[in-house]
């Protein structure tokens, strides 16, 4: 799926607009309108994409909408046929590379940014993907404090052969210790 934002303080007809990615061109339906700072997501199946996101509102099934993992050039064409909007992403560096196959999108950091420059987007990581409301970026300078809890050490085998550490999260958002290392 892709979302679509609509900075404009007045709602935009995407009627016989095209999507393009590299292997197809999709025309958005007659009466699709999208409101003033209001979001649209266009997807390949609208009965898959409301299973999952069932609180998602303005959605647009083209059937077809398929994005590659690996990136591509996408496009969006107003219906005289001018470009609107294009950005070609990539799975490779300096683009991130967690939304291939993991789950995860990409996301706009900040929608005044520059959409062609991989420096500002991140993958949704564990802060979810948020398909028609705004996105949940989080910058953070230096790691938030993580609190080793309790450890077990030398433990009796008749009862616990396993060492183990606890560690508590004493923050109001997730963090993401994948990599981290006990030294």
């Amino acid at each position: 799926w892709v979302e679509i934002y609509n900075p404009n303080n007045f709602t935009v007809d995407l009627s016989n607009w095209e999507f393009r990615d590299s292997d197809s061109t999709l025309i958005i339906p007659n009466g699709t309108t999208i409101g003033p700072n209001a979001y649209l997501v266009l997807c390949d199946s609208l009965n898959d994409f409301q299973y999952v996101y069932p609180w998602v509102g303005n959605v647009v099934s083209l059937p077809g909408l398929r994005l590659s993992g690996k990136g591509e050039r996408i496009a969006l064409y107003n219906d005289e046929l001018c470009p609107s909007v294009e950005i070609t992403y990539d799975n490779n560096s300096p683009w991130p590379d967690s939304p291939e196959g993991e789950g995860f999108s990409l996301m706009l950091m900040d929608l005044a940014a520059i959409n062609g420059d991989p420096a500002n987007w991140m993958a949704s990581g564990n802060y979810a993907v948020t398909p028609g409301v705004p996105n949940v970026v989080y910058c953070i300078d230096e790691p938030l404090p993580v609190v080793i809890n309790e450890i077990h050490y030398r433990p009796n085998p008749a009862i616990d052969s396993k060492d183990w550490v606890e560690l508590y999260n004493p923050n109001a958002q997730p963090i993401d210790v994948s990599g981290w290392e006990l030294l």
